[in-house]
């Protein structure tokens, strides 16, 4: 049986969706009026991402907070697709001194991200909130 009661952790991850997308539709917005200076990616591609990423995160952050039953699977798998994406994009187009001295930081933070994510739906009271079985 479905719980109606959203779980802590499952509000405070739903935020920090919230919040994700909230970036990218900044990204998305600022895109439009670029500064004048040089970048090291086409012109199509910061409003394009930020698009892609908003939308998901939008789809994401109401599929949590409504409780439906794809929002678990939405979300542990396009976190390690944001993942990927984000080391692609800092690896091959990314250009700065800056990146290259914190990636170790980043990759921490990237990999604690996933390991909480699938975490957070591992829990029972999570489970039990979009009618998954506990086992």
């Amino acid at each position: 049986m479905k719980s109606h009661k959203r779980p802590r952790l499952l509000f405070w991850l739903g935020l920090g969706i919230v919040g994700f997308t909230l970036s990218y539709l900044i990204r998305l917005v600022l895109s439009f009026v670029p500064p004048d200076l040089p970048l090291s990616v086409p012109p199509w591609y910061l409003p394009l991402t930020g698009a892609i990423w908003c939308a998901a995160g939008s789809a994401t952050a109401y599929g949590l907070f409504r409780g439906l039953s794809w929002a678990p699977g939405l979300t542990r798998w396009g976190s390690v697709v944001y993942v990927a994406w984000y080391w692609l994009d800092r690896i091959f187009l990314a250009v700065s001194d800056y990146l290259r001295l914190t990636w170790p930081m980043a990759l921490v933070i990237s990999l604690l991200a996933i390991v909480c994510i699938f975490w957070v739906f591992s829990r029972p009271a999570v489970r039990g909130h979009f009618g998954e079985k506990h086992s």
